[in-house]
């Protein structure tokens, strides 16, 4: 749902009526449910908050914690740096609160890289998730730095 609401650029506002309007069945029911027990508008509701309730509720907290351990040891290992991005972004959409900003993402991202990457990105001294990641497909794609 997020990439298309990057295709499409959807404005904040209107992330969670979209994604509501997708549901059908048990979900429709569920978030008719939440929004009468939490006396919510889905126009009141970010999306951020939105995302939380979801996960809350059909995401076991077992398979939370089991990507919180993997997290821990996410490397980038033989992968490329754009395999690795999509296995890390993936963890970090589905347990809120593995990183903290964009700087932790930033530094969190960067130390699972491998050594002969993370020496170089780590030289540039980058603040932002962004960043690091544009940088490490420069370096991946052998463009020079």
């Amino acid at each position: 749902m997020e990439a298309l609401f990057e295709d499409i650029y959807t404005l904040e506002k209107d992330k969670v009526h979209i994604a509501a309007h997708c549901f059908d069945g048990s979900a429709r029911l569920w978030w008719t449910q939440a929004k009468k027990n939490h006396s919510l508008d889905s126009a009141s509701v970010t999306w951020e908050a939105f995302r939380e309730m979801l996960l809350m509720e059909y995401f076991p907290e077992s398979d939370k914690r089991k990507i919180k351990e993997d997290f821990r040891k996410l490397r980038q290992g033989s992968r490329t740096v754009r395999e690795y991005e999509r296995e890390f972004t993936h963890m970090i959409n589905c347990v809120p609160g593995l990183v903290h900003g964009d700087r932790d993402r930033a530094e969190v991202f960067e130390h699972g890289l491998r050594p002969e990457i993370f020496k170089v990105i780590h030289g540039f001294r980058l603040k932002t998730y962004e960043e690091v990641e544009y940088v490490d497909r420069v370096h991946e794609r052998g463009y020079g730095l």
